[in-house]
């Protein structure tokens, strides 16, 4: 019984503080993690050329975009910086920069 209990308290204390994430406009976001590492590369170079051609090449191929703003996404992986996710309702996963999901609760 005591078992009971402590499994259902731990269930509601993780819906009570369980959030959402959403994402934000504009932020890159690729299948690949080292697609990411290498945009991130450019972009800190400041070659604008390699990044367009990087970003059209992952559109053409389905394996990267832009995000837009306010689409619910579930967290399954964090690395430095960056994050791993997928759509709601989606199995495909992703990588982008932290920066480009927030929580709301």
């Amino acid at each position: 019984m005591k078992k009971v209990i402590l499994v259902l308290f731990l269930f509601v204390c993780a819906i009570s503080f369980a959030g959402t994430y959403y994402t934000k406009s504009n932020y890159v976001y690729t299948v690949h993690a080292n697609h990411l590492d290498e945009l991130i590369q450019v972009v800190s170079n400041g070659d604008k050329e390699m990044f367009s051609k990087m970003m059209k090449a992952l559109q053409l191929t389905g394996t990267g975009g832009f995000l837009t703003s306010g689409k619910q996404v579930y967290i399954t992986n964090r690395g430095y910086g960056t994050i791993q996710f997928y759509f709601a309702g989606e199995s495909q996963r992703y990588w982008t920069v932290k920066e480009a999901i927030e929580y709301r609760n």
